[in-house]
């Protein structure tokens, strides 16, 4: 039988334009799922982008923080509009038809009340800070220091109950010496570059402590924050009571280690002990002199850094103040040492601050921006409504999305 070359040839050309044809509607298919994502891709991440862009201003102006104060249900509500307008809108300039058919939008992730989400927001305020700072080749300023009323007392308990903190009590500074003794090195506390130097650093530029406060236009209702950040105690006058016998404790135990580690006192120790009380019961005297002794120098001590004098951490001969004769002493005056030189009140508290539980002190930080945001800008205002960002997934044409926008 002869082959018929013309009709094979035909049937050929069929099949490869038929491949062809195929080939074709595959790559516009496939160009046009990548044009929907695309698509996709640039509507919701700008509808993103425009959401965070709501931020609390308060907020950010007063403590550097930037977060949005929306629901879940208005962020749902943005993003959808914000994609129906251009899906539906703006038809001519879609060359593919696109519907939104289904949207959930998760902010619990990025909640500030999370300790670690607000540490994280409080890191990148001081970069922040800190950039700002070599750019314009200056120190950072404390600006949240205000004009705060002395003696202030937290009295509402709707408000108490309301706070990040609420049912945590007491202190983790002398605890973590405790349990972490062996390993204490208190010149760590200002050591730079550190995540808790940084959010120490942050309470330091932006509230104010007993004795370091600035005049400044802003309103806080405690005037003893940094206090309140180590105690939460619910008066300005107790917050600063449990700092100054916390700092008598620590310097008695420091202030009786120079005791013994001195030559000089010990004599003069073992002398008066011999004349009070001779005998065997000498040796409980000298306990007791070198413990009161200890206890009275840290008296003045507390004397000193009140009156904004510096108190070494550990003292040699030249920074000691009272003589074994004036021990007992007592008053409101102070004796200065012969060599002046230390760490201040507010460096003191620096140390304290580096020493207190993480997320005893992120919860109080976050008490008192509600507390003087709620006084000064939204009665309503409360941290626990913030957020730093959100998820969210789409379904568009059918296919799924997953997205996330944060600061």
């Amino acid at each position: 039988m002869k082959l018929n070359k013309k009709g094979f040839s035909a049937v050929f050309l069929t099949m490869i334009f038929g491949v062809m044809i195929m080939l074709t509607f595959a790559f516009i298919r496939i160009s046009s799922e990548k044009a929907v994502v695309s698509s996709c891709d640039a509507v919701f991440t700008l509808a993103g982008q425009s959401v965070l862009s709501e931020f609390d201003l308060p907020l950010k102006e007063r403590y550097g923080l930037l977060a949005f104060g929306l629901s879940t249900e208005e962020v749902d509500a943005r993003l959808r509009y914000y994609a129906n307008a251009t899906f539906n809108n703006k038809r001519e300039l879609n060359m593919i038809p696109m519907k939104l058919e289904q949207l959930n939008v998760d902010n619990k992730k990025h909640s500030m009340i999370d300790v670690n989400e607000f540490e994280e927001a409080i890191l990148d305020c001081m970069k922040f800070r800190l950039v700002k700072n070599l750019i314009n080749m200056g120190t950072v300023q404390n600006t949240g220091n205000g004009k705060a009323q002395a003696g202030r007392t937290l009295r509402n308990h709707p408000v108490m109950e309301a706070l990040p903190s609420a049912g945590i009590s007491g202190s983790g500074f002398f605890s973590d010496i405790i349990l972490n003794g062996k390993n204490l090195n208190l010149s760590k506390a200002f050591e730079t570059g550190t995540t808790r130097y940084m959010v120490d650093a942050y309470i330091r530029n932006y509230f104010n402590s007993g004795i370091e406060n600035q005049e400044e236009s802003e309103q806080t209702f405690f005037k003893n924050e940094q206090e309140y950040i180590l105690y939460g105690k619910a008066s300005d006058a107790e917050n600063k009571r449990k700092f100054r016998d916390d700092f008598i404790e620590l310097r008695t135990g420091l202030n009786l280690a120079h005791i013994y580690s001195d030559g000089a006192k010990i004599k003069q120790i073992v002398s008066l002990a011999n004349l009070m009380t001779p005998g065997p019961e000498s040796i409980a005297t000298q306990a007791v002199i070198a413990a009161a002794w200890a206890y009275g120098e840290a008296l003045n001590d507390a004397k000193l850094i009140e009156a904004g004098e510096t108190v070494p951490l550990m003292k040699v001969p030249a920074n000691w103040a009272l003589n074994i004769s004036s021990y007992k002493k007592s008053g409101g005056g102070f004796i200065k040492p012969p060599v002046m030189r230390g760490y201040t009140y507010g460096e003191y508290l620096g140390i304290f601050l580096y020493l207190e539980d993480r997320e005893i002190k992120l919860l109080r930080i976050m008490d008192l921006i509600q507390l003087n945001l709620t006084g000064t800008y939204d009665e309503n205002f409360l941290m626990a409504n913030h957020y730093t960002g959100f998820s969210f997934s789409v379904v568009v044409n059918g296919k799924n999305f997953e997205y996330e926008e944060e600061y």
